[in-house]
């Protein structure tokens, strides 16, 4: 079977623009085997896409404060699950369940998210 040079152009530029896609969405940051709880409290909730962030102060060993960042799921899966814009709080107590990424410290994808009135919300593994 013989290739066109049009067939090889097109396969090529196939591959190289899905390339970038698959290292957008990559599980391989996140470390899923081993989830992380923390209890602390919403600093700042950002609604928007590609993904939602959300900001948590967790209290530390030496009596301080850590600043987590955590990335979840784009707007549209977040509110098939059941989240809005107002689903947390800056202030609110929250547990949050996290896949911690690999090579960053205090950092992770949210997996679900427990308000102090006792509600669940879930984000769903990351892609």
């Amino acid at each position: 079977m013989r290739i066109s040079p049009v067939g090889a152009l097109l396969a090529a530029l196939l591959t190289a623009t899905a390339v970038p896609v698959l290292a957008h969405h990559e599980v391989g940051g996140y470390d899923t085997d081993h989830p992380v709880r923390l209890h602390g409290v919403v600093r700042e909730f950002i609604w928007a896409n590609p993904h939602v962030m959300l900001y948590v102060s967790v209290p530390n060993a030496s009596a301080g404060q850590q600043e987590w960042a955590l990335e979840g799921e784009s707007v549209p899966v977040l509110a098939r699950n059941g989240w809005t814009r107002k689903s947390l709080r800056p202030g609110e107590g929250i547990d949050v369940v996290l896949a911690p990424k690999r090579d960053a410290k205090l950092s992770g994808h949210i997996l679900s998210v427990t308000g102090s009135d006792g509600r669940s919300l879930t984000a769903g593994q990351p892609r």
